[in-house]
Formats: C-alpha cells, structure tokens, sequence
C-alpha cells in the first residue's frame, strides 16, 4: 500500500546550518507514494490487529530507509566521556563546537551520539574528532546499532593516556617492590604521606591539577605503574584517612594526600621518563628514599 515515489527527486532535506544534523531545525522530508484505496480498505475492515501490524510494519520502514539515506551523507560515532571528565561541564565549554553535531538518543546514560558529515565542509571533523578522544571515547557506530558493547570494548583496550578537564598534573611516588604492596592497593584508596618539606609544598598547591599518579623506582627502567585518579586529591589527617578506609603508603605521618584511583585500568606509561635525571625531581643521595614530586604529564614525555 506504500512505496518510494519513482521521481526523480524524492529526498528534500532543509539543513540551515552545514554539518549540523542535529539543529533543532534540520528537516527530513522523504516522498513515498500511498495507495489510498489499500489505505481505506484496511481501515473499513476494522480489524484492529491487521491495522496494528501495518502500523508497525511501515514505520520500521520509515525509520530503516531514513536511517540508510542518513548513512550515505554522516558519519555516525558513539561517544562517552572518560574517567573524570565532566562530559556537561565539556558541552558547555565547547559549545559552538559541537552544537548540532552531539545528541543523546540512547537509553544507556552518558552515551552520546556524534554525526559528521562525510563531505566535510568546514574541513573541520579530523581536528573535531582529535579533540573529542582527549576526554571522550568515540568509536563508529551506525544508526540502529546498540552503542553499550561498542563502548565497552573500546574501554577495554583503552589505555591512552588523556588530560581530563584542562588537569595534567601527576603524582610520583618513588616505590620498590611494587608488585608486593600493590596487593594493598584492593580499594584503590590510597594515602601518601605529606611531610610539609619544599616539595610537599608544590604537591599542595597543585592538587587541584593532579590527574593521574605514577609509582616507580630510582632505576630507569620498565617498572612504572601509571593510574588515573577519579575525583580530587584531599588533604586528610592519619586518623581521618584511616576512618574513611585509605591505604597508608607509609604510616605515623600527621598529614596525608589521599587519592582513589581504578587499579584495574592501569594506563601505557611506556612514553613516561620518571628517572632521578628528570629536571624536577633533584635527590641529594640516589640510594635513598625520597618525598612524593608533582610533575606535569608534559614535563615527563620523553
């Protein structure tokens, strides 16, 4: 009772704004010729179940060949915001950016969907895209598709490491044995000791920076453990980061810089040079223990 129109001309989209797909005033106008008598007689029958299924029927047609002429001009990607990014506080920073480009049609909370179109007018999507895997996780998904097992396999073999929120700060911790004492580390609720010297000083005011905490040892080598930290560091006293169930790092210290991170997705540290040779971590003596530095991820690229 319904088909395409055979003219030539049979898709009247309106878009006020080029690659903007999702403007509130994008218009999809596709032609279909009906037959009305086919129509009217489904109806005069006043079966309710024929008229059910024919409903259902034609509009999975609508939305499966709309979704298929959608699918030859945009390029569609599911999006959702890494670990400690603010994915509305991002919206509202980039607004003209995205504005038209990012929708949220999923049922799955915090994931969004991105449309670029193919044609690139603005020669603007590669730089859209680099920017959006800074503090988004984005992976192709078609119209129709469920996003959830999509974004869930990227994130098992995401590792790269971000900046989330404009914070690029690092944590390093010196530490030998780490596969030992890490066995501690089961709530991911770790608290470092501050001991008030010039270094703890710079730690403490830039702890509002500080988005990831490296563990490593006096050596150069491989044995670096790099982990994002979720929240804000906080500055607790020993009685109070025992009651709130932190690991103490080291114990019988007054003050403690205490951090969650997710130890399950340690980050590639392999771009990391934590050695004592790194400008911002001076040692009088390389055999001996040393306090917790505050660095910039920048800072220790190689």
């Amino acid at each position: 009772g319904i088909a395409q129109t055979d003219r030539r001309t049979k898709r009247h989209p309106s878009f006020p704004f080029k690659n903007r797909l999702f403007d509130r005033d994008t218009l999809l106008l596709f032609h279909y010729d009906v037959n009305f008598l086919y129509v009217l007689s489904l109806y005069a029958r006043n079966n309710a179940v024929q008229k059910s299924a024919w409903k259902t029927k034609i509009r999975l047609r609508f939305r499966s060949e709309i979704q298929d002429w959608l699918q030859q001009d945009y390029d569609f990607y599911a999006m959702k915001a890494r670990q400690g990014v603010n994915a509305e506080k991002y919206f509202k920073a980039h607004f003209q950016e995205v504005l038209g480009k990012t929708y949220t049609p999923y049922a799955h909370n915090g994931i969004y969907s991105l449309a670029l179109e193919k044609s690139d007018p603005d020669h603007t999507n590669e730089a859209l895209i680099a920017q959006l895997r800074r503090y988004f996780i984005v992976e192709p998904c078609k119209l129709g598709d469920d996003p959830a097992p999509i974004i869930l396999a990227a994130q098992s073999r995401d590792s790269e490491v971000v900046v989330t929120d404009g914070k690029d700060g690092v944590l390093m911790v010196m530490m030998e044995n780490y596969d030992t004492k890490a066995k501690n580390f089961v709530t991911g609720k770790l608290a470092n000791p501050i001991k008030f010297t010039d270094s703890d000083k710079i730690i403490l005011d830039n702890r509002e920076k500080i988005s990831y905490i490296l563990f490593h040892t006096r050596n150069k080598d491989n044995n670096k453990h790099l982990f994002r930290i979720q929240g804000s560091a906080r500055l607790l006293s020993n009685a109070a980061a025992q009651q709130e169930g932190y690991y103490l790092i080291s114990k019988n210290y007054d003050g403690y810089l205490c951090v969650e991170i997710d130890q399950k997705n340690e980050l590639d540290s392999s771009s990391l040079n934590p050695s004592n040779e790194n400008e911002n971590i001076k040692v009088k003596d390389k055999s001996m223990r040393y306090d917790a530095q505050y660095v910039e991820m920048k800072d220790l690229k190689r």
